[in-house]
């Protein structure tokens, strides 16, 4: 079986073709960081490049997965709808991944606990802490929106592991916070741990119902928050 995965959750993400029998098919790398364009330009045509490149249609693609959150809620959008209407045109099932189960799989051999954060804007960051242990995901800390000074306050002692798109930013605060117990791993969701984890959940059943699918926000949009203080609820008025 072939699927089809997308990741739009953070500012560099893209598609990919994974094959049951086959591994890796092929990736198409999609990057909206810094530039004025969105997924919404580029998603599509990336999809129908990469399946002709393979030599195969949307007809051959056996099930569709996706990471759902959290992470950008414009790429997270664009994302879930390219999703499920391609799921809607064939009747292929959907496979929907929480972001950070998919962050972990780059560090499934990692001796040491992985701390994963992402951006979430305002100064703060999504994050969770996990660790692979005989080829389980045990999660260490669920994942919230923090304030980079409070999440590191509030981890255990012992070497670390820090990895995704928010690394970068907050370096210069965890090696001063941290020093020699911080390790710093630069890699990101990848549309290809998407397919290779969704193999992983097909084989067991896992699928979900399309209707149901929901991004995973955490936190509300900045719409949400500007709505609420110009609405605040009549007994606060």
């Amino acid at each position: 079986m072939r699927i089809l995965s997308l990741d739009t959750s953070v500012d560099v993400g893209g598609a990919a073709l994974v094959d049951s029998e086959a591994g890796i098919v092929g990736e198409i790398i999609i990057s909206v960081r810094g530039r004025k364009r969105t997924f919404s330009e580029h998603l599509m045509p990336a999809i129908d490049f990469l399946l002709e490149s393979a030599g195969c249609s949307i007809n051959d693609v056996g099930a569709f997965a996706m990471a759902v959150g959290p992470g950008s809620f414009t790429g997270l959008r664009v994302g879930l709808s390219t999703i499920k209407g391609l799921a809607f045109a064939t009747g292929k099932p959907v496979v929907a991944l929480p972001t950070f189960e998919v962050l972990s799989y780059n560090h499934r051999y990692c001796a040491y606990p992985v701390c994963a954060i992402l951006d979430a804007g305002k100064g703060e960051v999504y994050a969770s802490v996990f660790q692979w242990r005989d080829d389980r995901l045990c999660t260490l800390v669920d994942v919230g929106v923090y304030e980079i000074r409070e999440l590191l306050e509030g981890l255990a002692p012992g070497k670390i592991l820090f990895t995704g798109g928010a690394v970068v930013s907050c370096g210069e605060i965890i090696r001063t916070r941290l020093r020699d117990n911080a390790i710093l791993a630069q890699t990101y969701v990848s549309a290809i741990n998407v397919g290779l984890l969704a193999l992983e959940r097909l084989k067991t059943g896992d699928i979900c119902c399309i209707e149901e699918i929901v991004p995973i926000y955490i936190k509300k949009s900045q719409a949400e928050q500007l709505y609420e203080c110009n609405n605040p609820p009549d007994d606060v008025k």
